[in-house]
């Protein structure tokens, strides 16, 4: 009976572990959107056109939110604004297939990474590279 209790408790452990690793690997990358059941608002970290900063001050209060019901993406232009009358921006996105990658407004965005506390796109256009790195806000 002790061996038999042993026996169970090991393999219950081992698919315990195991289901871990599954659940991970089973999230849908636009789980990561979400937090406690509300979207999850991003803010830019680094952005990035061939190596150059791009982030200004400006951008730097701008948070980013992306609906997956809708399919919208939303730039919204906080307190310090670039220009005057300044209005946030609403663009569309897609997943690609095999979900490694974003079309944003017509582009593609390859998905460097996508988890909980960062979300780092890379775009290549015409020569020229863009690098975002998203955090929550």
């Amino acid at each position: 009976m002790k061996n038999a209790l042993r026996l169970f408790a090991f393999f219950s452990a081992i698919i315990l572990s195991s289901c871990s690793l599954f659940e991970e690997e089973d999230l849908i990358s636009s789980d990561y959107f979400k937090a406690n059941g509300k979207l999850k608002v991003w803010k830019l970290k680094t952005y990035d056109l061939n190596g150059e900063s791009l982030l200004t001050e400006c951008i730097n209060d701008d948070t980013f939110t992306f609906n997956q019901e809708t399919g919208e993406y939303i730039w919204a232009k906080n307190k310090i604004k670039c220009f005057e009358g300044e209005k946030d921006d609403y663009f569309t996105y897609a997943w690609s297939e095999d979900k490694k990658a974003l079309l944003i407004n017509g582009n593609n965005f390859q998905i460097i990474e996508l988890n909980h506390s960062n979300f780092i796109l890379k775009m290549e256009n015409s020569g020229h590279i863009f690098d975002l790195w998203f955090v929550p806000a």
